[in-house]
């Protein structure tokens, strides 16, 4: 039995606790308990197919008939993939994993395991059979309006302005709308323009 808990979209943390009973057929029959942490990697989710990569840590303890009983680390490391079956969240997951034994009996082994299982989520709201909505990002609320005064500006003196910006005031331009990237005479007029 395994629980675990989504800490985003693509990462999972993982406990389990496992007991097995291995008859062999020498008579060494064996009981072993398992206990462990596992992250998953899940890739590319869609509503059909949710792949992953599983590595894992954890203890291992094995009570044989015959001999001495192993006890002591392991780690393991796989890949699988969820399918939704379209019943509040659930979903089949199926996985395949290496597992190596580090004992303290000093037997180390590699185990091939193959789960087959049904994966319920709780404390989620979910609709029925698809994947999780990525989460949307808020917009920032809008700024409050401004609370300096507004600029005031003292007024022109009509000799100053200066409309089509040739650098001769309005009142003593004679060719309002001269082009600013022509030289102009005191008059404001293009030096073609006056013949000067």
């Amino acid at each position: 039995i395994s629980a675990g808990k989504d800490i985003s979209l693509e990462w999972t943390v993982e406990g389990s606790v496992s007991y097995f009973n291995l008859d062999a057929e020498s008579g060494n029959d064996q009981d072993q308990i398992t206990a462990g942490v596992d992250i998953l990697r899940k890739f590319k989710q869609s509503k059909y197919i949710s792949p992953y990569f599983v590595i894992g840590a954890g203890y291992i303890d094995t009570d044989k008939d015959k001999g001495d009983d192993d006890h002591g680390a392991m780690a393991s490391a796989g890949f699988g993939f969820l399918t939704p079956v379209r019943w509040r969240g659930a979903s089949f997951r199926f996985e395949g994993r290496a597992r190596q034994d580090f004992s303290s009996g000093g037997s180390g082994y590699t185990d091939w395991i193959a789960n087959f299982g049904l994966q319920f989520p709780f404390g989620a709201d979910f609709e029925r059979g698809t994947p999780r909505p990525v989460k949307e990002e808020k917009e920032a609320p809008p700024l409050p309006p401004s609370t300096l005064p507004e600029a005031t500006f003292p007024p022109t003196d009509a000799s100053e302005t200066d409309s089509d910006g040739d650098g001769v005031p309005d009142d003593k331009d004679m060719c309002g709308g001269s082009p600013v990237i022509r030289p102009v005479d005191k008059f404001g007029c293009a030096t073609n323009e006056t013949g000067s």
